[in-house]
C-alpha cells in the first residue's frame, strides 16, 4: 500500500493547530505571501490638525510610506521510520500515535520561537513584576495599550504556567470571582479576563534576561502567516523500503512567521518576572 500524503497532512495540520492555538488572536496576513515573504505597508506620520486655521495657503506636506516585510520561516521534524504502514495509515489513533510525539514537538517549538519573536524588551514596552503576578501588574499592561490607542476588545496576554497561577492566587482576583467573576473564566481553565484582556497559559512563552515573560497584544499589533504543512517520505519502489522491512522514512515541516506589526512596537507589551 502506497502512502497516502493527504491522510497524514490533514493530522499533522490538526496537531498544529492546537498547538498554536493563539493564532486565530492575531491577524492572519497568510494571503500576502510571496516566496515565503510577507510585505507590509507601514503608513507614514500622521497629518497636521489646523483648529480655526487663518493662514493661508496651508501648508503641504506628502506622506512618505514604508515597507515592512516577514518571512515564513520552515520548522521541519528530524526524520523516523513508520512501520506497517498499511495499518497506520487505515487507523487514525496508531496515525496519531507514530507521529504525535514528533509534531507535537514541531509545534512546541513554532509557538515558542514566535512568541519569543513578538515579545518587545525596550524599557517602554515593559512591565516587571515586583515578585509574583499581581492584579495590579496586569492594570499595568491595560494602561500601556490604552495609551498606545489599542481597541478595547481583541486584547490578549499569554502567560507561563507559574505566572498563571501565581495570578489567580491575588486577592483581588479571588475577589471578583467570589463576586460573580467566574462569568469571565473559561470552564476549561484556559483564561481569564481582567482589565479587558483574556489572559491564557502556556508551558512557556518568553524570556528576557534569563527571567521568564509573557506577552499582551492586540489583535491588530501583531500578525502571522503560514502555509500548509508538508510531508516528506522514502519508501522504496511505494511498497516499503525493503532496507527497513517495508517500512517508510518520513519527516513532516511546517511553514509560520509572526510580527508585530508596528516598528514603534504600540499594541504589544511584555510581562516579565522581576526579583
Amino acid at each position: 500500500m502506497a502512502l497516502n500524503k493527504e491522510v497524514w497532512v490533514s493530522d499533522i495540520q490538526e496537531t498544529l493547530e492546537l498547538g498554536l492555538d493563539f493564532l486565530p488572536r492575531m491577524s492572519d496576513y497568510s494571503e500576502f505571501t510571496t516566496n515565503k515573504t510577507v510585505h507590509l505597508p507601514q503608513s507614514g506620520v500622521a497629518t497636521q490638525i489646523y483648529k480655526n486655521a487663518n493662514v493661508f495657503p496651508l501648508a503641504v506636506a506628502q506622506r512618505i510610506d514604508t515597507l515592512k516585510s516577514f518571512d515564513i520561516d520552515q520548522y521541519s521534524t528530524q526524520a523516523f521510520l513508520v512501520t506497517n504502514i498499511e495499518e497506520y495509515q487505515l487507523s487514525y489513533n496508531k496515525r496519531q500515535s507514530i507521529m504525535g510525539q514528533h509534531i507535537r514537538a514541531l509545534a512546541e517549538n513554532m509557538a515558542n520561537t514566535v512568541l519569543q519573536g513578538i515579545t518587545p524588551t525596550e524599557a517602554a514596552r515593559t512591565v516587571t513584576t515586583t515578585g509574583v503576578l499581581t492584579f495590579a501588574d496586569i492594570v499595568e499592561v491595560a494602561k500601556i495599550l490604552d495609551k498606545d490607542n489599542m481597541g478595547a476588545a481583541d486584547r490578549s496576554l499569554e502567560l507561563p504556567v507559574d505566572m498563571f497561577y501565581e495570578l489567580l492566587q491575588d486577592e483581588n482576583v479571588l475577589a471578583q470571582y467570589r463576586s460573580g467573576f467566574s462569568g469571565s473564566v473559561v470552564a476549561s481553565g484556559n483564561y481569564v479576563e481582567i482589565a479587558g484582556i483574556k489572559i491564557y497559559k502556556r508551558p512557556t512563552v518568553a524570556t528576557i534576561g534569563g527571567a521568564e515573560a509573557g506577552v499582551a497584544y492586540h489583535k491588530e499589533a501583531v500578525a502571522f502567516a503560514k502555509d500548509s504543512p508538508e510531508v516528506f517520505t522514502d519508501s522504496g519502489d511505494g511498497n516499503g523500503n525493503p532496507l527497513y522491512g517495508g517500512g517508510i522514512i518520513m519527516s513532516a515541516l511546517g511553514w509560520l512567521g509572526v510580527t508585530r506589526l508596528r516598528s514603534d512596537s504600540k499594541g504589544v507589551v511584555a510581562l516579565v518576572r522581576g526579583v
